[in-house]
């Protein structure tokens, strides 16, 4: 039998965590999100553990299409925006990109 707590899975969050951090979002404001949002309890701790396990720092640069990504999650799920309003809301931020992406 394991000891300790079970391990909380938030990979299904990656991309939507990756975008916030971006933006500026803290470790301890990405766990209320993930409470609040998701009912998903993990500390903040936890979430910088897995941000090293994923190689993501403030630091590090992403790459463009991880973090188109990220901001179609966000936009996606968190603003709850539709396809065209997303479209048009990456190409005022500088992304070179078409509808055939978003499908």
């Amino acid at each position: 039998m394991p000891a300790g707590r079970p391990s909380i899975n938030i990979d299904p969050y990656q991309l939507e965590l990756i975008g916030l951090f971006k933006e500026g979002l803290t470790y301890k404001q990405l766990s209320q999100y993930l409470r609040d949002e998701y009912e998903v309890k993990v500390t903040d701790r936890t979430i910088k553990t897995r941000f090293r396990e994923w190689k993501i720092g403030r630091r590090l640069p992403l790459d463009v299409s991880t973090t188109l990504k990220a901001r179609i999650l966000v936009l996606f799920f968190k603003v709850g925006l539709e396809d065209k309003e997303i479209l048009y809301e990456l190409r005022q931020e500088g992304f070179d990109i078409s509808k055939y992406i978003l499908v």
